[in-house]
């Protein structure tokens, strides 16, 4: 379906865009997609279209990268990373009284936490203030509308936060926008796109309140002609009824609905699709793809990924087709990831993996908090082994076997000063006598203490309060002391890719957390222990993925990453129940008319099933464990 305001019958988008290359004139159309990766292969589609391959001004955005390269025009801003976010929102929480989250006394838990951050961003993104909230919760009932309210606290002191250090998430951005003046809004989208006749908004379902606001804002720019490719259908409530909303927002916004003139349209199997799946119209089975959709079941999630490699193979080796044109896709790809590694790794399949990983699950940053934590701990001994013990610490010539020996003799446990004294007392007892066994424990000793001096040597810088800048410079001194970075270049780890990933948006993170921090006060100094706070939360919060390469390798993502793009091969896994469809599970810190209902979940669950049924060129393997 087609939508815009124009006061045209029909319009042949795919035309429209294939003249647009041929004629080497792109600087006049802007396309928005959904994604990052449909942007990446949109482009990379363009130039090769284009006449010799090479094309210059080829304006493709998502509406998240538009929204911040127009405000950057006339607003100084910091984008926001999660891992920044949930620092913040953690200290917002700490600046309030709280009555429904009493009970935490103080510091809330890491998961509830990240889901307070997710929760508050999704407000943001609709443009739900905290106001709203407030006015929300006087129709809830006592232990609800405690909740909202604090949720709307919070949300307060984060606002603020946000607010006066210019550090913006995604919703800030939005709302940033739609209260610029039409007049200053075009004259920042016009630096930007200043030959841009053609808006054409591809590939979406749903948007958020504000982005409506804001594509409504580009409709009302001079010269400026917009069109959504929109997939909704009417005529199946069982897919679409979840984007009637978001239709009839468009259709009060003034958008009505165009022919659409493609010649391409829907394949056969897509029209079938959107006509009768999920609908009882008959008793009679449409056996017209038969050959063309497999079903293969499995005992178990690693024999599934087992057929499903062999599959892969089977067609990499008969088959003139590329890794990159197969995908397998997952509504709940953290159930496979590790799996697909070690499956596809055995099977010699080339891949791109999309799932993303947690800091605190990587050795190397998990190296370096727990080796600041000896000092935070008082030189606590098992968090001197657990320090020692990980591959990316090195400390030349440090005796860890050594060290335990001294602590389990001496019942040595934690405190620095106590390591010194039973060490220094046991060895004069022992200079005493002159058996060789004691010589030996008076060596292991001596041994024990001139690790402990390595131990503080390098933790000394930490002994003392840091400013945020400071601490962010001792902390890169630390690293490159405990070479954890030349080790990560060194290794042969078949993880050697995520590991140098993980550290270096480690300390991006740090960077960019304690600098805010700075900025908020440049006099105050900390001790450790506010850095190790900040620390363990940015490393539970803060994602990474390693960059996809180019053509290389089978796809492996959730569907949501697919939506748009078409492989020749679609596999699409764990197809269960509470895999796929996922299990309802409302959010519990959505309040009230805001929280999504099992109804509306289940349509998505519907929608996205129908989205990774259109993926495929010519086959679609629906895979499930028993």
């Amino acid at each position: 379906m087609i939508l815009s305001k124009e006061n045209i019958k029909s319009i042949d988008l795919d035309y429209l865009i294939d003249e647009k290359i041929k004629s080497d004139n792109l600087k006049t159309i802007l396309i928005v997609v959904p994604t990052n990766r449909k942007l990446r292969i949109l482009k990379k589609e363009v130039i090769t279209l284009s006449p010799r391959q090479v094309t210059i001004n080829i304006n493709i955005e998502t509406l998240s990268t538009l929204a911040k390269k127009v405000l950057e025009q006339s607003v100084n801003s910091h984008e926001l990373s999660e891992a920044a976010s949930a620092v913040f929102i953690e200290q917002s929480s700490q600046n309030i009284e709280m009555k429904y989250f009493t009970n935490y006394k103080g510091a809330i838990p890491s998961g509830t936490l990240e889901r307070i951050s997710n929760v508050i961003s999704k407000y943001k993104e609709e443009g739900i203030t905290p106001n709203i909230l407030r006015r929300e919760a006087g129709e809830l009932s006592k232990s609800e509308k405690l909740k909202a309210l604090d949720i709307a606290n919070i949300y307060v002191e984060y606002n603020e936060k946000c607010f006066s250090l210019s550090a913006f998430e995604l919703g800030d951005v939005y709302q940033n926008l739609v209260n610029l003046k039409q007049e200053q809004f075009c004259m920042d989208f016009r630096k930007l796109f200043e030959h841009v006749e053609t808006v054409v908004i591809d590939g979406f379902n749903e948007f958020s309140g504000l982005e409506l606001s804001l594509i409504n804002k580009l409709t009302n720019t001079k010269n400026l002609k917009l069109f959504i490719n929109f997939d909704y259908s009417a005529y199946n409530s069982m897919i679409f009824s979840h984007l009637e909303e978001t239709y009839e927002k468009l259709h009060k916004l003034g958008f009505n609905k165009v022919e659409d003139k493609s010649k391409l349209g829907d394949s056969h199997f897509v029209d079938s699709i959107k006509k009768e799946l999920f609908l009882k119209t008959s008793n009679k089975k449409n056996e017209k793809f038969n050959d063309k959709l497999i079903c293969i079941s499995a005992a178990t999630r690693e024999k599934e990924i087992e057929y499903i490699a062999k599959e892969i193979k089977q067609k990499l080796n008969s088959e003139k087709i590329q890794p990159h044109e197969i995908c397998v896709t997952f509504k709940l790809i953290n159930n496979y990831s590790s799996i697909v590694r070690d499956v596809f790794n055995v099977y010699g399949i080339p891949f791109n993996l999309t799932d993303r990983i947690s800091l605190d699950q990587t050795l190397s940053v998990t190296a370096i908090i727990s080796f600041l934590e000896i000092e935070e701990s008082d030189y606590y001994y098992k968090n001197i082994v657990r320090s020692m013990s990980n591959s990316f610490i090195e400390i030349e010539d440090f005796d860890i076997d050594t060290f335990l020996y001294a602590a389990k003799s001496l019942k040595i446990i934690v405190g620095r000063d106590n390591w010194s004294f039973n060490l220094t007392s046991a060895i004069k007892n022992l200079e005493l006598h002159t058996e060789n066994r004691n010589t030996i424990r008076i060596e292991k000793y001596r041994k024990t203490l001139e690790d402990l001096k390595k131990l503080d040597d390098l933790l000394h810088p930490f002994k003392k309060k840091l400013s945020p800048s400071n601490f962010v410079k001792e902390l890169n001194n630390l690293i490159q002391k405990l070479k954890v970075a030349s080790k990560l270049l060194v290794s042969n780890n078949e993880n050697k890719e995520n590991d140098i990933k993980s550290l270096t948006t480690f300390l991006h993170s740090v960077e960019e957390i304690f600098y805010l921090i700075e900025s908020e006060d440049r006099n105050k100094t900390y001790t450790l222990s506010f850095y190790l706070d900040k620390i363990r939360t940015l490393s539970q919060s803060a994602r990474f993925n390693i960059k996809e390469r180019s053509d290389y390798g089978a796809l492996v993502t959730n569907i949501d990453e697919i939506r748009g793009l078409t492989f020749k091969y679609t596999f699409l896994g764990g197809m269960i129940d509470g895999d796929f469809p996922t299990k309802y599970q409302p959010e519990i810190f959505f309040s009230g008319s805001f929280a999504k209902n099992e109804r509306h979940h289940l349509n998505e669950e519907r929608y996205s099933f129908y989205q990774a049924l259109k993926s495929w060129s010519k086959a679609l393997y629906l895979t499930y464990p028993d």
